[in-house]
C-alpha cells in the first residue's frame, strides 16, 4: 500500500466530520457476517476544493479515489498482503454520489470482535449477537462522525439495548448507541417440528375415524 494512500487515510480520520460513513451488515443463521461500509466523501472533497480553489473538485475525487481502486484490484483478485484484503470480496468508486465502498467476505462475526450466540428450542429458534462500545463514544461524537449503523438478523428482531428497530429483521444505530454493547435479540420460527406435529396430528385422526369405521 503506497504511502499517497496512507496519507489519504489519515487525512479521512482527521477531517472524518466531513465524511457520511455507513456501515450494512447482514448476519446469517450461522454467525457469519457480510459487510458493506460506504463512505461518502463529497463533503470532504468539496472543503478541500475550498481551501484551493484551483483545483477542481470532480478532479481532486478522482484522484482521491485512484489509490482505493487500485486496491480494490488487489482484493478482487485475492492478494492478501493485509489482513483487511483477505476479507473484502469487492470494492469500488461511487462517482454520482462521490462515495467508495468495500464489501466483505461471508466470515464470523468474530473476525469484526462480535459475539453470536444460538439457541434452538422445539418450535423456536433465538439468536444473540453482541456488538462491542466504542471507547468513549457518546452523542457528542456524532458533531464529528457522521455514522449510521444497521444491522440485519436472522428471523425477527424481539429486542435491542439500542437503536431503532426499522423492520421485523433490522436494527438502525448510530455512534452515540455505541456508547456500550449492544445486544441485538431475534427470534426465528422453526417450521419442521411444526409439520412434522401437524402430520402426526393428521395421522391420529385418520386413525380414529377408521378406527370408528
Amino acid at each position: 500500500m503506497n504511502t499517497r494512500y496512507l496519507i489519504l487515510l489519515a487525512g479521512l480520520l482527521i477531517l472524518s466530520g466531513c465524511i457520511d460513513i455507513v456501515i450494512e451488515e447482514q448476519v446469517d443463521r450461522e454467525g457469519n457476517a457480510v459487510i458493506k461500509q460506504t463512505f461518502y466523501l463529497e463533503r470532504f472533497v468539496s472543503l478541500l476544493a475550498e481551501m484551493n480553489e484551483s483545483v477542481d473538485k470532480e478532479q481532486l475525487f478522482q484522484e482521491m479515489v485512484e489509490p482505493w481502486e487500485k486496491s480494490c484490484a488487489l482484493a478482487n483478485l485475492d492478494y492478501n498482503y493485509t489482513e483487511m484484503l483477505e476479507n473484502i470480496s469487492e470494492c469500488g468508486v461511487i462517482e454520482e454520489e462521490m462515495a467508495v465502498y468495500f464489501v466483505t467476505k461471508p466470515v464470523p462475526v468474530e473476525t469484526f470482535n462480535q459475539s453470536f450466540e444460538k439457541k434452538e428450542e422445539l418450535f423456536f429458534t433465538y439468536y444473540i449477537l453482541t456488538v462491542p462500545g466504542i471507547e468513549d463514544a457518546s452523542s457528542e461524537m456524532e458533531a464529528y462522525l457522521n455514522l449510521t449503523y444497521y444491522i440485519t438478523m436472522p428471523g425477527e428482531i424481539k429486542e435491542t439495548t439500542a437503536g431503532e428497530v426499522l423492520n421485523k429483521s433490522s436494527v438502525k444505530l448510530t455512534i452515540g448507541d455505541l456508547a456500550e454493547d449492544v445486544v441485538i435479540k431475534s427470534k426465528e420460527l422453526n417450521i419442521l417440528p411444526i409439520l412434522i406435529l401437524v402430520v402426526v396430528i393428521g395421522l391420529i385422526v385418520v386413525l380414529v375415524v377408521l378406527k370408528r369405521k
